[in-house]
């Protein structure tokens, strides 16, 4: 299994690699494509590159990016571990298993929990896991919404500084950033 584990990582690598180098010579066109791709990092980092070009159309992929992500079940079966819960992880790094099939890190982060399960066995489409992103993509996130944020955006930032106290002061910045461009 910890072969198949690392098999796993190292294919999620080689193909993360590919992607973050077509975004840094991507145009706002495809850029906008990897918006829709389902991969939460590569999404992400097209986002803030189109935000730096004052390009609003990842407003909403910024926001969830902040915010932990809830991964879920996708076949049957009792939830093998592989880390413990506070790990740091990377993008690729396998979590767990589910029936053999493996459960990665869709961002780099720290893995909060995992769920529990009756009977202690998971069905497809039942939450698995939480993950909280890395300190360095949230700030990358809120920085680049305070470029394209709009009023709304700025009244999330500010619920959002006061339940991460420790990101608290680049949120208010930013929500403050938004407001002045907005008046």
């Amino acid at each position: 299994m910890k072969r198949d584990l690392i098999r796993g990582e190292i294919e999620f690598y080689q193909a993360r690699k590919s992607r973050e180098a077509s975004i840094g010579s991507a145009n706002a066109e495809e850029l906008k494509n990897l918006l829709e791709q389902g991969d939460a990092e590569a999404s992400r980092m097209a986002a803030v590159k189109l935000a730096l070009g004052n390009d609003a159309a990842g407003r909403g992929i910024l926001i969830a990016s902040i915010y932990s992500q809830t991964l879920f079940a996708t076949s049957a079966g009792k939830l093998e571990s592989a880390l413990q819960p506070g790990a740091n992880l990377r993008i690729g790094q396998a979590i767990a298993t589910i029936a053999g099939e493996i459960i990665l890190s869709p961002i780099n982060g720290r893995l909060r929990r995992y769920y529990e399960s009756e009977g202690g066995s998971f069905q497809p489409g039942q939450r698995v896991a939480e993950v909280v992103p890395s300190e360095t993509s949230v700030k990358e996130g809120i920085e680049a919404l305070a470029i394209i944020g709009k009023a709304s955006d700025a009244e999330e930032l500010e619920s959002f500084a006061k339940a991460y106290p420790q990101l608290a002061p680049i949120a208010v910045s930013a929500s403050q950033t938004i407001r002045a461009r907005r008046k």
